[in-house]
């Protein structure tokens, strides 16, 4: 949401070409919509990953 097909065909393109591969593949799709989302959305967090849900405090 917020990002035009455009946009993300565009920063798949650049994660292809950093990577090496020939082709836009699913896995440079899902990637760019993950890169494009984590810039667009604001946290508190300093880190987006996933955390421990068991962990108290």
């Amino acid at each position: 949401m917020g990002c035009t097909h455009a946009d993300v065909m565009i920063e798949a393109h650049r994660i292809r070409v950093a990577r090496g591969d020939y082709t836009i593949l699913e896995v440079q799709l899902a990637d760019a919509i993950e890169l494009l989302v984590g810039r667009r959305l604001q946290t508190l967090s300093e880190s987006r990953a996933a955390g421990d849900p068991y962990r108290r405090g």
